[in-house]
C-alpha cells in the first residue's frame, strides 16, 4: 500500500485561494468589518483633533494616497495583511518617503546563498538579533527558485534615520528568538502528513 503524500504547503495555501474566492472563508472579512485602525486623537484641543481624525480619514480611503500601487484603501490592505500573516505567517508592509505603503508578501523576504552578514529567512540581525534591514528579491520569483546573490535584492533598513520604523512586520511569534512568522496552516500540513 501506497502511502499518500502530503501536498507542499504553497499547494495549501493554493486552496486556501480558491476556497476564500469562491465565498466559503469569510472569517477574516468578518473580523473586520467594520473595525480595524480607526484613530482616536486625544491631543487637549478638539480642532487639533478633528483635523488630525479627518486627516487620517482623507488618507486611509484614498488608494492613491496610501497605498504605493494605488489600488488598495486601507481598510483593503488591513485585510490583506491580515490573510498575509494567517496563510504565509507574516507580511511587511514598508513605509516610503512619499506617505504611502508597499505590502511585501513573505515569500520576497529572503537570504540569498551568498550573503556573509547575519541574515535570517531575509532579516539582517545584529550580535543581539535586532533587525536593522530585510532583504527583498527585485522581482516576484518561484518561492522554490534559489537566490543566488544579494545584488538581486533590494535592502530596506528596519528603521529610518530617525529611528522611525520602516518595516512593519506584522507575525505572531510563539518564541522570543523567532524572526519570521509560520502559516496558521501549518498544524493543518502537519497532520495531513500523518496519514
Amino acid at each position: 500500500m501506497r502511502k499518500a503524500q502530503t501536498p507542499p504547503l504553497h499547494d495549501i495555501k493554493a486552496d486556501y485561494e480558491i476556497s476564500k474566492r469562491n465565498g466559503r472563508f469569510r472569517l477574516i472579512d468578518n473580523i473586520l468589518q467594520d473595525v480595524g485602525i480607526r484613530p482616536d486623537p486625544c491631543t487637549g484641543d478638539e480642532n487639533a483633533d478633528a483635523f488630525l481624525k479627518q486627516s487620517w480619514k482623507a488618507w486611509a480611503e484614498d488608494e492613491d494616497q496610501c497605498d504605493l500601487a494605488g489600488e488598495m484603501t486601507f481598510t483593503e490592505m488591513e485585510r490583506t495583511v491580515l490573510r498575509g500573516t494567517l496563510v504565509d505567517g507574516d507580511i511587511l508592509p514598508v513605509a516610503n518617503d512619499a506617505g504611502t505603503l508597499e505590502i511585501m508578501e513573505a515569500h520576497r523576504c529572503r537570504t540569498p546563498s551568498n550573503t556573509k552578514r547575519n541574515v535570517v529567512y531575509g532579516v539582517e540581525l545584529d550580535e543581539h538579533r535586532k533587525r536593522l534591514r530585510y532583504l527583498f528579491t527585485r522581482d516576484e520569483l518561484d518561492p522554490r527558485r534559489a537566490l543566488r546573490k544579494v545584488s538581486d535584492t533590494v535592502p530596506v533598513d528596519a528603521r529610518d534615520s530617525g529611528g522611525n520604523r520602516q518595516v512593519f512586520h506584522v507575525f505572531d511569534p510563539s518564541r522570543v528568538s523567532q524572526t519570521r512568522g509560520m502559516s496558521a496552516f501549518r498544524r493543518v500540513a502537519d497532520t495531513i502528513g500523518m496519514h
